[in-house]
């Protein structure tokens, strides 16, 4: 990235959603989905300059706090989130569809992410926490001895 000398995730950022746009126009207007296929890659080479960018960010906006919330909430959500889009659609009765940027798509998206966030604070406040309370409670006293 140094020889890049592109250090502003703004600029990746920018960067993401103009290969979705360019992808999804090419996609669903002039029905080349070979393009799409190689705009999901590349996105991922983007993302991937986008997090090294964002190691070194200095941020008025991310405090240490809001980084332990997210990263305290990644790997619940990462449990449960195919569980959650499953749940949704069973008792929507089929009738929210996870179609691409529809109507129906945007309720099942909503409600799955919803339903994914609630639970995995759930998971956090009545598992993990108390989880991580009693591993230092028994460090704490390995450590006396």
């Amino acid at each position: 990235l140094e020889v890049l000398r592109i250090k502003s995730p703004i600029f990746w950022l920018v960067l993401m959603v103009f290969n979705f746009t360019l992808a999804f126009i090419l996609e669903y207007k002039v029905e080349l989905p070979l393009l799409f296929t190689y705009g999901f890659y590349l996105n991922l080479i983007i993302v991937s300059g986008c997090l090294v960018a964002l190691s070194d960010y200095q941020s008025q906006y991310l405090s240490k706090r809001m980084d332990a919330a997210f990263g305290d909430f990644s790997y619940p959500i990462y449990l449960i989130h195919w569980q959650c889009g499953a749940i949704i659609y069973c008792l929507s009765e089929s009738t929210w569809k996870p179609a691409f940027l529809t109507g129906d798509g945007l309720i099942f998206l909503i409600s799955s992410v919803g339903t994914a966030f609630i639970i995995s604070a759930f998971m956090i406040y009545l598992i993990d926490k108390p989880i991580q309370q009693f591993r230092t409670k028994i460090k704490s006293r390995k450590l006396s001895k």
